[in-house]
């Protein structure tokens, strides 16, 4: 004898039910009949006063077993098949709870639910299940049904799909790939989840709004670029309107690699395009095109441990990328395929070493004013060096001294006192105040500029005005260089 456990109580489950959508009433109805080899699905909606009508028909195979309608979490064979959508068989049950009556016709008989309760009768079929449902509505639900039905994809090829005579055609994909998504399907007595390869559908939205789809049919409005159908069983709860995070990011990883020649400076820091960069399937390629977008070509990792090279940067030009500026999951997958630099890398100065060179006149006469402006302007005394070497700086300072590099300026840099020397040497002084990116550095370049103007404009030879004495101090500078051979070139 069979021994059945338990039993539902009607009131109890409806209450369940209740606060939903009512558009959940049609995506149960509409995926039964897609889960069928079918070659028409037909939908009628309708509204009488508060009374919401909707049929579903189809010339599938029917009902197997009657039973099915109303027995809750009867084994389906539905269940081991992933390309299946059903797998509780509880959908429709849940459907007709919140109805005031429903209706099913089908190739095994016919099932009322009415005020009467539960009664069959003989009636069958030739072909296929007609489902009706009437339920009491508010103001906007069969609105809301019917944008819903809107959105479903027609299954495939050959199946005309109509919704109150208004006939469906099945938009063309954008784009499609085939790549392994979990899923679930029932073996041995349990359902288990699975990685299996499937075909994927991206189709561009008419509007802001974009949905995931289960083989056609929405499950939930997502944050993505393209509607995304996937043509297998998605792990979903029992209400079926809920994805894992974790599946999604994996799914938004696989479009994003599908997809990234169309991204651009528009979507490339969208929700979906960060959940993408986050998971581990991402491909290089993928990763190297969304930085270089979002960051620029000469884009490098800021290495707060060495200032200089994050000022250097940002003074070439180059984006500097800070830790908060990328999720945790993104930095992974940045320094697991090497598509960025640090600062320190491209801009780190180098040890090379470097010779002290005795100036020439011409050289004296620049550091000399380099002197006199700093002076003049801030009241600090600095000393100037010149030397040789392999580096990249043409100038720098630090510790109140600044230094040329004569053999990357070249001689006839320091020949004539023009814009470029000028510029050069506020440049650098400034420094004293700060780096590149900080507000002092930037007061003191204001100040140099503005001071130097009216220090011309009082003095015309301001920056020409030296003692012979001064000049012939040279001679006494060459000899030291000389006889220190630490100072020779």
């Amino acid at each position: 004898m069979k021994r059945n456990w338990f039993e539902v109580d009607d009131n109890g489950f409806r209450a369940l039910q209740a606060g939903k959508p009512k558009a959940y009433i049609v995506r149960e109805l509409i995926q039964n009949s897609f889960d069928e080899d079918v070659t028409y699905v037909k939908i009628l909606t309708s509204l009488n006063h508060r009374t919401a009508e909707i049929s579903v028909e189809d010339d599938g195979f029917g009902f197997r077993d009657i039973r099915d309608a109303y027995t809750l979490f009867a084994n389906t064979e539905k269940r081991s098949n992933p390309e299946k959508r059903g797998r509780f068989n509880i959908g429709e049950k849940q459907a007709f709870i919140v109805c005031k009556k429903a209706i099913v016709e089908t190739t095994s008989g016919t099932v009322i639910f009415d005020e009467r309760g539960r009664h069959k009768n003989h009636q069958k079929r030739e072909c296929g299940t007609k489902v009706t449902v009437w339920f009491t509505t508010v103001r906007g639900e069969i609105e809301e049904i019917q944008k819903y039905i809107d959105l479903i994809i027609p299954p495939r090829e050959g199946v005309t799909f109509t919704h109150n005579q208004h006939q469906r055609t099945r938009s063309t994909p954008f784009k499609t790939f085939i790549t392994p998504l979990p899923t679930e399907f029932f073996v041995n007595r349990q359902m288990k989840g699975t990685i299996r390869k499937t075909e994927v559908e991206l189709f561009l939205p008419t509007n802001k709004l974009t949905y995931l789809y289960e083989m056609g049919i929405p499950v939930m409005e997502i944050e993505c670029d393209y509607h995304v159908n996937v043509l297998q069983r998605i792990p979903l709860g029992i209400d079926r309107d809920r994805v894992k995070k974790s599946y999604m990011k994996t799914l938004f990883s696989e479009i994003l690699n599908n997809t990234i020649e169309e991204i651009s400076e528009e979507n490339v820091s969208g929700a979906w395009v960060c959940a993408g960069m986050s998971d581990d399937r991402i491909s290089k390629k993928a990763v190297d095109r969304v930085i270089k977008i979002r960051y620029g070509e000469k884009a490098v990792v800021a290495t707060p441990s060495d200032r200089t090279s994050v000022d250097d940067a940002i003074s070439d030009g180059a984006n500097v990328i800070w830790s908060r500026e990328l999720s945790k999951e993104e930095w992974k997958q940045v320094r697991k395929h090497d598509v960025l630099k640090s600062s320190k890398e491209r801009y780190g100065h180098a040890t090379a070493p470097t010779y002290s060179v005795a100036p020439s006149e011409e050289m004296w006469r620049v550091g000399e004013l380099a002197k006199k402006i700093m002076k003049d302007v801030f009241n600090i005394d600095i000393d100037v060096r010149f030397i040789r070497g392999r580096i990249r700086e043409s100038a720098s300072y630090g510790n109140r001294t600044l230094t040329f590099t004569v053999n990357k300026l070249g001689n006839k840099w320091f020949e004539e006192i023009n814009v470029k020397v000028i510029d050069l040497i506020i440049h650098e002084l400034a420094h004293e105040f700060g780096m590149h990116t900080e507000r002092g550095y930037h007061e003191a370049l204001s100040k140099l500029g503005s001071e130097l103007i009216f220090k011309v404009k009082e003095d015309p030879k301001y920056l020409s005005n030296y003692s012979v004495e001064k000049v012939r101090e040279i001679d006494v500078i060459w000899d030291s260089c000389l006889e220190d051979p630490d100072l020779q070139e």
